[in-house]
């Protein structure tokens, strides 16, 4: 059972960061006003950027 609490707990905080990766994504695109602008700042590629807007 502690097993099981301690695999929930690591997807809610895994989940929470891939949030805020995703949400810094989409700040950056509309910042830039374009994909591979903001790819640049965030040190992606364009395709990475795209994919991750996808979500």
């Amino acid at each position: 059972m502690l097993c099981m609490e301690r695999i929930t707990i690591h997807n809610t905080r895994m989940r929470r960061n891939l949030d805020m990766g995703l949400l810094r994504t989409f700040v950056a695109v509309a910042d830039h006003a374009s994909m591979t602008a903001a790819g640049n700042a965030l040190h992606l590629s364009q395709s990475a950027v795209s994919q991750q807007i996808s979500r």
